[in-house]
């Protein structure tokens, strides 16, 4: 499974740690984890990475800008998790990608597409 969410805009309040508190990874994506792990049937994590920055356009910001977050499920899952205040692109990001051996799904501002397979035939389905 993969979250995304990634700002092309940024904001004091989302970057100054007085403010805004946690940074991205505090302030939003325990949010996303946790739906993220329940969407996956709360398999046990068997490894953990992350890291955050809060370097942006040369400036040394006091709140985490971006942050990733990866973890290893003890089913053979993987979990992938980006978060950011400001990034340089051209416009947001904002998705949450789920791929099984099954069937997969992408679901980005209210429009969930569906992918599987059908008689041998590939299908998309998208809802909105």
């Amino acid at each position: 499974m993969k979250v995304s969410m990634v700002s092309s805009a940024i904001s004091i309040n989302s970057t100054t740690k007085e403010l805004s508190g946690g940074g991205s990874l505090i302030d939003l994506g325990v949010h996303f984890i946790d739906l993220a792990v329940w969407l996956m049937g709360n398999p046990k994590p068997v490894a953990v990475t992350g890291a955050t920055y809060t370097k942006f356009a040369n400036n040394e910001i006091s709140n985490s800008v971006h942050s990733r977050f990866g973890e290893k499920k003890e089913n053979g899952a993987s979990l992938q998790i980006e978060f950011s205040r400001a990034s340089n692109i051209l416009e947001d990001a904002n998705f949450v990608k789920l791929r099984g051996t099954k069937a997969g799904s992408n679901l980005r501002i209210g429009v969930l597409q569906l992918y599987s397979e059908a008689a041998g035939q590939l299908t998309n389905v998208t809802l909105s």
